[in-house]
C-alpha cells in the first residue's frame, strides 16, 4: 500500500479532546459533541486517535491536544480523513487531517522533531 501522507507521523499517547463542529452530524448519527480519546500517532498534518465514536467521513472537529511532555496546549481544526473498527484498541480508528493549527504550531514541530 503507498503512503499518501505528506508528513511522517510520530507515536505518541497524548490525551485528545474534540468537540464536532458539524451539528448536523451530532444529531443524524446520534454522536456526543465532546470526547477525550487517546492519540495514536501525530504530524504537523494530521493525527490519529481511538475513540468510541465511528465519525462519519469529512466531519470537522475542533481538536485540543497537549504532546506528551509538554504542558502547552495545542488548538486545531481538522476534519475526519477516514475511520474505521480498530483491530488493537476498542473502538475506531480515526484519521484527522488539520486544516489549522491554531496556536503553538512551534511546540507541536518541536515535539515531532524529539521523536525522530
Amino acid at each position: 500500500m503507498e503512503e499518501k501522507r505528506r508528513f511522517k507521523r510520530v507515536p505518541t499517547k497524548s490525551i485528545v479532546m474534540y468537540r464536532i463542529e458539524d451539528y448536523s452530524q451530532i444529531y443524524s448519527k446520534k454522536l456526543v459533541p465532546v470526547k477525550t480519546p487517546l492519540s495514536v500517532d501525530i504530524s504537523i498534518g494530521g493525527m490519529q486517535f481511538i475513540s468510541n465514536q465511528d465519525l462519519p467521513f469529512s466531519t470537522l472537529l475542533k481538536i485540543v491536544v497537549s504532546p506528551e511532555g509538554t504542558s502547552k496546549a495545542i488548538d486545531i481544526v481538522g476534519k475526519v480523513a477516514w475511520a474505521k473498527p480498530s483491530e488493537k484498541y476498542s473502538g475506531y480508528q480515526i484519521g484527522i487531517e488539520f486544516l489549522d493549527i491554531l496556536n503553538n504550531k512551534k511546540v507541536l514541530e518541536d515535539y515531532i522533531k524529539s521523536k525522530k
